[in-house]
């Protein structure tokens, strides 16, 4: 007959406190010990919480092991569980692929951002010396140090060193809980209480401080100093130093991205669609003798219709429309809207270097994708177009317009969209490929 086991309790040794607590997760059952000073217990009155915590968790643990027969996984090394979870992610992914009108499976965008943000959470764990760390030692504490090294390490935007936001860490937080609800589901049980987990994985609250609509001032000038970059005409003055004297030269621009910034800026602007569904816009999606933009949502699975003109809110965007008329006779027989190398991609994509380039050159506060988004959505209510047409035309449910997107511009817009952000001499001068002035502009 095995002897009785006593209870978690606190033992000093050499001068440290430890604590020492049975694991019924495994078989047969184990004795563990810990450095209180490894769990955050420093002094008496938190060795003694520790103590209460882990008493009431191994009243559990037994009762669930009992029940179960003694069989739990609790040993399971939690960087195998996530990379179990991340190859059932590409499984998921490689179905949607092979089937999109099924809806069945996972979006690549959406396999691409939990692979990215579950690397970080691989990465901490490597930092923190964890790789071993088991799903059954996994606790709130260790959610709290993830995102404590998350919002204090720097990452990295091109040249630029920055520090994580609120709502990024949100999205980190919400893949891990992705991820350790998918293996919560598994049999044996993981996780000893994954309540717990759960709680300390809820996203924080985040208040928006500053106006999210862009000014009809910012976007001309971002749009100018684009037309400007794509210009293959643009004469760039080059300084160098050689043999202790820097030297100032001319030299015609030769480098060029194959999805030119100014067209996919429009387009973005203009039309509130993401970046991925504008990047795989196709010719057969567009109606030109109606006006009409049928853009596919991957991320939904459905079609939506957007009206650059004759929309009963009014003229969204008639010189859009004629600009796609003159990019349909440039195009030929290109299947995609947007121009891109077919020598080293199968479709347009997003021109990250050229895009943050034109950034840098504007010296302004950096414009992204998403704010373009947000930004259409204001002018539509400066417009007076309801947020639910605004949310349909964008594929969003009416109270994420609402709530997420809307951000009222302070003054009244008039006319079409683009006129209320003031692109429209802008897209004339395109429509008349006067790039050079319009940089100027």
């Amino acid at each position: 007959m095995g002897r009785e086991r006593k209870p978690a309790h606190i033992r000093k040794w050499r001068g440290s406190y430890y604590l020492v607590f049975t694991d019924y997760g495994v078989q047969p059952y184990k004795e563990k010990r810990l450095s209180c000073a490894s769990l955050d217990a420093h002094d008496d009155e938190a060795r003694k919480a520790l103590l209460k915590e882990y008493r009431s968790k191994e009243v559990n643990v037994h009762a669930e092991a009992n029940r179960r027969g003694g069989f739990l996984g609790y040993d399971t090394k939690l960087i195998d569980a996530i990379d179990d979870y991340l190859s059932d992610v590409k499984r998921r992914v490689k179905v949607r692929e092979a089937n999109p009108v099924a809806r069945a499976g996972l979006a690549a965008s959406s396999g691409r951002h939990l692979e990215v943000s579950l690397g970080y959470f691989k990465q901490w764990l490597a930092v923190e010396k964890l790789e071993a760390l088991t799903t059954g030692d996994f606790e709130p504490r260790n959610i709290r140090r993830y995102r404590d090294w998350l919002a204090s390490t720097p990452t990295r935007r091109g040249n630029s060193e920055l520090y994580r936001s609120a709502a990024t860490l949100n999205f980190h937080t919400i893949a891990l809980r992705t991820a350790i609800n998918w293996i919560s589901d598994l049999r044996p049980p993981r996780f000893p209480d994954i309540d717990n987990l759960r709680r300390a994985l809820r996203p924080q609250p985040v208040r928006n401080t500053k106006q999210l609509a862009l000014t009809p001032e910012v976007l001309k000038v971002f749009l100018a100093e684009a037309l400007s970059h794509d210009d293959p005409e643009r004469v760039l003055n080059i300084e160098r130093e050689r043999h202790g004297r820097v030297e100032v030269y001319r030299q015609k621009k030769a480098v060029m991205s194959a999805t030119p910034v100014s067209r996919l800026f429009v387009l973005l602007a203009l039309t509130g669609a993401r970046v991925t569904e504008v990047l795989h816009l196709k010719w057969a999606d567009i109606d030109l003798p109606r006006g009409r933009l049928r853009i596919y949502a991957q991320k939904t699975g459905y079609f939506r219709i957007l009206p650059l003109v004759n929309a009963p809110e009014g003229e969204i965007s008639p010189t859009l429309l004629q600009l796609l008329r003159e990019w349909k006779l440039q195009a030929g027989e290109r299947e995609y809207v947007l121009p891109y190398d077919p020598a080293a991609t199968e479709a347009p994509v997003f021109p990250k270097s050229a895009w943050e380039r034109v950034n840098r050159n504007v010296k302004l506060p950096r414009i992204g994708p998403q704010m373009l988004r947000r930004t259409f959505t204001s002018y539509c209510a400066s417009l007076g177009v309801p947020a639910a047409v605004a949310a349909l035309w964008q594929g969003h449910g009416a109270n994420v317009a609402e709530v997420s997107y809307r951000q009222q511009l302070l003054e009244r817009g008039e006319g079409s969209i683009e006129e209320a952000m003031g692109l429209a001499p802008l897209l004339h001068r395109m429509k008349q490929g006067r790039t050079s002035e319009a940089a100027e502009a």
